[in-house]
């Protein structure tokens, strides 16, 4: 079966919280849901010990992703991963146990490294927004368009417009 470009990002496996308990997720599985309607997927990079992240982790959750997901219009648009810098598995654990989105894991260490290294991932908290359906970065600087909630996805879309011209 070929891959699409956002296997090829993502890889085989992602993981999620379940019932307080982290469980793995295929990729296809995780597609299944996500290609009806997904548009965008915002790769979250940070870590529990940089006190940025955290207020940052806080922030994506209240005032876009949970936003989002309760609006029919906009549910389901927008996926986040989770790509973590933490040091320590059980700090890692305690982070993502508090995110209801999906994270890659923890133990693959050469995805998450080349993530960060594609990227460019210099500082933490980062939100790099790519085309669900190109894989293409439509913005490195997701962050700072969270607060808006609904309206990023207006910003992004004009974004993707752009870089496609």
């Amino acid at each position: 079966m070929e891959t699409n470009k956002l296997q090829e990002i993502l890889g085989d496996k992602l993981i999620k919280v379940e019932g307080g308990a982290i469980s793995t997720v295929e990729f296809s599985a995780f597609n299944t849901g996500f290609a009806a309607k997904g548009e965008y997927v915002a790769l979250y990079f940070g870590a529990h010990w940089a006190p940025p992240s955290r207020l940052f982790t806080t922030t994506l959750k209240d005032k876009f992703y949970t936003k989002l997901n309760e609006d029919q219009e906009f549910a389901g648009k927008v996926e986040v991963i989770f790509v973590t810098d933490d040091r320590a598995p059980d700090h890692f654990e305690r982070n993502f146990k508090q995110m209801p989105w999906y994270a890659i894991p923890y133990t693959d260490e050469h995805r998450r490294a080349n993530l960060k290294s594609k990227y460019g991932i210099c500082e933490l908290p980062t939100l790099v927004v790519i085309s669900a359906d190109t894989g293409e970065v439509v913005t490195h600087d997701g962050k700072n368009n969270v607060s808006d909630g609904k309206g990023a996805l207006a910003k992004w879309k004009e974004m993707k417009s752009q870089s496609a011209q």
